[in-house]
């Protein structure tokens, strides 16, 4: 992840709010 990509994260939470629920999702995926 670039800076500028950090940035963006940073300025916009509904970002970070989809990606973090994304993440959770392949997770449980994986986890089962």
């Amino acid at each position: 992840m670039t800076h500028k990509e950090v940035e963006i994260l940073d300025m916009d939470p509904r970002i970070l709010t989809e990606f973090d629920i994304i993440a959770k999702f392949t997770y449980s995926l994986f986890k089962s």
